[in-house]
């Protein structure tokens, strides 16, 4: 063991380095398999929200008066 102890360090990396490899990889398959459900879960609440928010804004016209906050719009030429 004292002769070769360089070599079962190194066995000893490779091997920590295989089981961290393999935990990250099974890890990300299983986020991933995991995700899909929920993401279109999110999908299908941003449509809703989008679909809200156009019928809001056909319903509710802007008045005639000027709204403080708001600054005139201004046209800029970017030369492109």
């Amino acid at each position: 063991m004292q002769k070769n102890w360089l070599m079962y360090m190194i066995l000893a990396a490779i091997i920590l380095l295989t089981i961290a490899f393999l935990y990250c990889a099974v890890r990300s398959y299983f986020m991933r398999r995991g995700n899909n459900s929920s993401m279109g879960n999110l999908i299908e609440l941003a449509s809703v929200i989008a679909n809200k928010n156009s019928a809001l804004q056909t319903q509710l016209p802007l008045s005639g008066t000027k709204l403080s906050s708001a600054s005139p719009s201004t046209v800029v030429d970017l030369g492109v």
